[in-house]
């Protein structure tokens, strides 16, 4: 009797940093860190209440926050008083401060010329009720399901190109954001109705999309740590940039920080694949599945190191073992689409210029303009960065992971 589903366990080993965002942004003063340590206290928020309240803060707190709110507001690193500083000059001990935690990161800075760096607004990472990080099985299978959209528009070009077209006449006949943006969606959106739904079931009643779709067939768990040590690290937004008239490989250090699963993190996560489903758009495997985006991942770092190899050979070459990239800040990859679409590597750089500068126009007296200017200068590759982040003397691609089958069932 022939076997329809096929299940495996599979171990994820983060070769970078890993960022999957549950939505929450705190700022500097909902959270402690210790500048001289370099780590960062997320306060369990039942026990700061309590603090609070027996040491007297209360009021004083208050005040605090609306002092340092103007220091928040200017641009670039938080320059105003930590809480952690604060407190410790009001006699609180470090050691009582650090009772407070719910969880603890290290901190990872890229501006040399402040004293051991200092952190803005920081994005938290996902992490389960008893603070253990994780990547949620929604967030490996859209990465999986990218990169068979990939695969699948490579390599039947031909079928697609009307996609393409589409966008390129609207690219050429319209200066308006608005009516270029809502093209790309109905383009976007044709797409993957073209490619994953392939169910043919038969009914008198309107069949909704979602049931129609042969990834239906694809189920992923939550990946769990497999480890018991799992502090987490803050890292600094770091683009590699290759800006005319600029060297390859200039970095770009923003004040924008995100908490991550730090690099050599394992964790597991369960995959079933029904092949009765997945067999309708060419998948007759997890196997394949993974191909395609390990495929799709490898083609887009080719193209990155074509243009930043030279600056980042190290970590280029750390980036050959990846099988997939997880979580968010990780930038061109996720434009790459476009590239699969284009006649060619030129149309399609061309093309995604064009777009982000109608879709990313500046601000105030510059919003004529571009925010970034990417018809001027992506000469080589659109977009022109290439996303880095770096812990402690390490630099790597973001978001680069590996993955392998450990178990059958």
């Amino acid at each position: 009797m022939m076997m329809y589903i096929e299940k495996k366990t599979y171990e994820i080993e983060c070769l970078s940093p890993v960022h999957v965002g549950n939505g929450r942004t705190l700022k500097a003063f909902e959270y402690l860190y210790d500048r001289k340590a370099q780590k960062v206290y997320f306060v369990d928020e039942g026990k700061w209440i309590a603090f609070l309240y027996r040491h007297k803060l209360i009021d004083d707190f208050s005040k605090y926050i609306r002092v340092i709110s103007a220091a928040m507001g200017r641009k670039g690193p938080f320059r105003g008083e930590h809480v952690w500083e604060w407190l410790l000059k009001r006699g609180i001990p470090s050691a009582e401060l650090r009772t407070l935690s719910a969880t603890v990161s290290d901190v990872t800075t890229n501006n040399k010329l402040l004293d051991r760096g200092s952190l803005n607004d920081i994005a938290r990472n996902v992490v389960t009720v008893d603070g253990m990080p994780y990547i949620p099985g929604s967030s490996i299978k859209g990465a999986l399901r990218t990169g068979i959209l990939y695969h699948v528009i490579k390599h039947e070009a031909k079928r697609y190109r009307k996609y393409w077209n589409e966008l390129a006449h609207i690219m050429s006949t319209s200066c308006s954001a608005k009516d270029v943006k809502k093209t790309a969606r109905k383009v976007a959106d044709d797409i993957e109705k073209d490619v994953f739904q392939k169910l043919k079931i038969s009914s008198d009643y309107k069949i909704p999309a979602a049931v129609q779709d042969s990834m239906r067939g694809l189920i992923v768990s939550d990946a769990h740590c497999i480890q018991q040590d799992h502090e987490s690290v803050i890292v600094q937004k770091l683009d590699g940039t290759a800006k005319e008239n600029k060297r390859n490989g200039q970095e770009s250090a923003l004040p924008i920080f995100r908490e991550c699963i730090r690099p050599g993190t394992r964790l597991r996560c369960m995959i079933s694949l029904d092949k009765s489903m997945m067999q309708e758009i060419g998948i007759s495997s997890i196997h394949d599945a993974l191909e395609m985006t390990k495929e799709f991942i490898q083609d887009g770092i080719q193209m990155q190191k074509q243009v930043f190899g030279h600056a980042y050979e190290m970590e280029f070459a750390m980036a050959e073992d990846a099988d997939i990239i997880l979580g968010g800040g990780t930038g061109f990859l996720t434009k790459s689409i476009l590239y699969a679409l284009a006649p060619s590597a030129k149309e399609g750089r061309e093309i995604t210029a064009k777009y982000l500068d109608l879709a990313f126009p500046g601000r105030g007296r510059e919003k004529h303009r571009s925010a970034h200017e990417h018809v001027r200068y992506d000469r080589n590759l659109s977009p022109r960065t290439v996303k880095l982040a770096r812990v402690g003397m390490d630099t790597s691609i973001m978001g680069l992971c590996y993955m392998h089958e450990v178990e059958s069932c």
